[in-house]
């Protein structure tokens, strides 16, 4: 009876190495992958005095919008490749996933037809 709650012991305190050994979770070089952070910003990018600042950034980047003017604005390309908004200064940064294709993306504020910006996205 001993020698099968030993093997009982044994085996209930292995099963969480074994299932750890299967899960997948190691990269080829045997390291576990980078955590992704939800909501991770790369760029933060502060949008005053109704003016978008240059803005440059690797393919994919993660960018933050904060606005610090009065009212709501939007960041729409010219070409509809990307939108975000309207955000305003009471919403937590507004987030943009950038083009992955590197190249400038003139963009513009749907709210205020006169603030222009360009976006560009840097070779990896």
């Amino acid at each position: 009876m001993s020698n099968r709650r030993g093997a009982l012991v044994a085996a209930i305190a292995a099963a969480p190495l074994l299932a750890a050994c299967g899960s997948g979770s190691s990269t080829a070089s045997g390291s576990a992958p980078a955590p992704t952070v939800k909501g991770s910003v790369t760029k933060e990018v502060v949008v005053q005095n109704y003016t978008f600042p240059a803005i440059t950034v690797a393919p994919g980047a993660s960018i933050g919008f904060i606005d610090r003017d009065a009212e709501a604005h939007t960041v729409t390309a010219d070409d509809a490749t990307f939108s975000i908004g309207p955000f305003d200064t009471s919403t937590p940064p507004e987030t943009l996933i950038a083009p992955t294709v590197p190249g400038t993306y003139a963009f513009h504020c749907k709210i205020h037809p006169t603030m222009h910006g360009s976006l560009v996205v840097q070779q990896p």
